[in-house]
């Protein structure tokens, strides 16, 4: 059996020998910053999850560094998140 080391989609090749990273949080308000060391800064959000849509007034936008993801937006209650993270090649 041939180990799988990369995905592609849409054009995008992922690589998951560097990990899938999933985090979660919670805000009220934004920008907010989570820290977590094996957030690596050429990860994107390949899935979100927020228990209160209704506190999102905007779209929210993510930056990730090495060991963070910040989101930003407009948000006007608290929610939890779960995000889930992999690297770009």
């Amino acid at each position: 059996m041939a180990k799988v080391s990369t995905i592609t989609a849409n054009g995008v090749t992922y690589d998951i020998n560097n990990g899938i990273v999933k985090v979660s949080g919670s805000f009220s308000s934004l920008p907010y910053t989570l820290s977590d060391s094996s957030i690596k800064s050429n990860m994107v959000v390949l899935e979100s999850y927020f228990n209160n849509p209704s506190a999102l007034e905007s779209d929210i936008s993510w930056t990730t560094a090495n060991g963070s993801i910040t989101l930003s937006g407009t948000a006007s209650g608290t929610t939890t998140f779960s995000l889930v993270l992999g690297s770009v090649l």
